[in-house]
């Protein structure tokens, strides 16, 4: 945390005018991609936009902020299977990629993609890491982070809750 005022300070021994201070959260980025079909879900919320089942894109996806639950539903259809994502700030620094901290299951629970969910039925395992962000098949996917990890469980619904991410892992 820094200080902060603004530049109209008169003096530093009067008393001066209260200021009003704000800051508005931005947006953040989630670039994802999924052999073969992914439906992305913020707090819930199904996002529009997705890949149209071609992995070699990826899919780009405004999310706020404040969010609280990043969900990915995603289908193999045939061939590799694998998850693929990363989100970043307006700088385009990564707070969050795909890796083994991602809970996954193969069975679609009610509620799943939402906020308040809990994984207690013993079906949500951590997400299996298949390999680092550029390898085959795949290859370098458009502006995923190179920190990403392809990811998968069977028939596969990844989740990740903001708020149990460590220090260490959120960036």
């Amino acid at each position: 945390a820094k200080w902060i005022w603004t530049k109209t300070r008169t003096s530093a021994w009067r008393t001066e005018p209260p200021i009003f201070c704000r800051y508005t959260l931005k947006e953040y980025t989630l670039r994802a991609t999924c052999d073969n079909q992914l439906t992305v879900y913020v707090d819930g919320v199904e996002q529009q936009g997705g890949q149209d089942n071609d992995w070699t894109k990826e899919s780009v996806f405004p999310v706020s902020s404040s969010f609280k639950v990043i969900a990915i539903k995603s289908i193999d259809l045939h061939g590799p299977e694998g998850l693929l994502a990363s989100l970043h700030n307006a700088a385009g620094e990564d707070i969050l990629v795909t890796d083994s901290s991602w809970s996954c299951s193969n069975v679609e629970e009610k509620g799943w993609k939402d906020p308040n969910f809990q994984e207690t039925s013993g079906n949500w395992k951590p997400a299996d890491v298949i390999g680092p962000h550029g390898m085959g098949p795949w290859r370098k996917i458009g502006q995923i982070s190179d920190d990403a990890k392809w990811i998968w469980t069977k028939d596969s619904f990844c989740w990740i809750r903001m708020e149990s991410r460590t220090a260490r892992t959120l960036r």
